[in-house]
C-alpha cells in the first residue's frame, strides 16, 4: 500500500490543457508530514460491501434565474438516492460574479480557481446555464448535460457494480480552524487506465441571494445555497494513484489539511474525494463525508 501525505494550504489551483493535465501549482509540498496533533492518523476499515456513489456536478450562479430549476433536480436525485449522489455545485462564468449593488446584493463571489479550470476544459458556461455532469460521462460527446437529461444517466448507471471504493475520514480543529481529511481508495477490479484522486471541499445551508424566474419577486435575498464547492485539497485534477495497471485490492491512502477561510461555516463543510479515469476523464467513484 502506498501513503501520500500532502500538506495543504486553503485552494491549490492546476493549470489544464487537453494535451497536459498534470501541472500543478498551489501553496503545499508533497512528501511532508502532516501535523499530526491536529490531525491524527486514522484507521480505515475492511469493507466487504461496496455501493456505486455518483458525482452530480451542478454548474450555476447566483444571478442565473434558470440555475434553481437545477439545483432542484439535483436535490430530487439527492431524495430518491440518497447517499448514492454526491452532489457539487460549481459557480462559474458570468453569472457567478459579484453583482454592484450598492446594497450588497448578489455581493458574495461564490468562483473558485477549480470552478475556472472545470469551465475552461469543459465549456459550461458558454453551453449556456444551468449545465451539468453526471460523472463526466459524455453523451453525444460531450458530458455537458442540460439538467434535464440528468435523470436517465443517473439511472442508467446507479445500479452498476463499482469499479473502486472510497472511505474518508475527517477532523476539524475548531482553534485553528484546520480541517483534516484521510482518504483510502481501494481498487476493485483490474483497471489499465491511470487513475487519479480529487479531494475537495463544499459548504452546505448558505443563505444569500439568488435570482429564481420562478418566484415573484424574482430576487430572492434568502436562498439557500446547497453544495457549494468552496475550495481543493489537491488541485483541480487532482494526484495520480500508483502506476496503471491496477488489480483488485489495491490500495492508495491520501492525507490532506486546510486551514478554512473565516467566512465559512465549519458544521455546513463536508469532504468530497473522487476517483476517475486520467484518459477519459470519466468518474469511476465518489464519497463525501461531513467535516464535522
Amino acid at each position: 500500500m502506498r501513503k501520500i501525505n500532502i500538506l495543504s494550504g486553503i485552494a491549490v489551483a492546476v493549470l489544464f490543457s487537453m494535451a497536459s493535465c498534470d501541472v500543478i501549482e498551489g501553496p503545499y509540498t508533497e512528501g511532508n508530514a502532516l501535523d499530526t496533533a491536529l490531525c491524527p492518523p486514522k484507521n480505515f476499515m475492511v469493507k466487504e460491501q461496496h455501493t456505486r456513489k455518483i458525482l452530480l456536478e451542478d454548474f450555476t450562479g447566483h444571478t442565473c434565474g434558470n440555475c434553481p430549476n437545477a439545483a432542484e433536480t439535483a436535490h430530487e436525485l439527492e431524495i430518491t438516492y440518497g447517499e448514492q449522489i454526491v452532489i457539487m455545485a460549481v459557480h462559474v462564468g458570468f453569472f457567478a460574479e459579484p453583482y454592484p449593488d450598492p446594497n450588497g446584493e448578489f455581493g458574495t463571489d461564490y468562483r473558485t480557481e477549480v470552478g475556472d479550470d472545470l469551465d475552461e476544459a469543459f465549456g459550461p458556461s458558454a453551453a449556456g446555464l444551468p449545465r451539468g455532469m453526471v460523472n463526466r460521462k459524455p453523451v453525444s460527446g460531450s458530458p455537458v448535460l442540460a439538467h434535464t437529461a440528468w435523470w436517465g444517466i443517473v439511472q442508467g448507471i446507479v445500479n452498476d457494480a463499482p469499479s473502486a471504493d472510497i472511505q474518508i475520514l475527517t477532523n476539524y480543529d475548531e482553534a485553528t480552524r484546520t480541517a483534516c481529511a484521510d482518504v483510502q481508495v481501494e481498487v476493485l477490479t483490474s483497471i489499465s487506465e491511470e487513475l487519479k484522486v480529487c479531494v475537495f471541499l463544499t459548504e452546505d445551508s448558505i443563505v444569500d441571494w439568488q435570482k429564481d424566474y420562478g418566484a415573484s419577486p424574482s430576487d430572492i435575498p434568502d436562498y439557500v445555497h446547497r453544495h457549494a464547492l468552496r475550495a481543493s485539497f489537491n488541485g483541480t485534477w487532482g494526484v495520480a494513484m500508483d502506476t496503471a495497471p491496477y488489480n483488485s485490492g489495491d490500495l492508495d491512502t491520501l492525507r490532506y489539511s486546510m486551514v478554512l477561510d473565516s467566512a465559512w461555516s465549519a458544521p455546513h463543510c463536508s469532504v468530497v474525494a473522487f476517483v476517475y479515469n486520467a484518459s477519459s476523464l470519466e468518474v469511476l467513484q465518489a464519497e463525501e463525508v461531513h467535516l464535522e
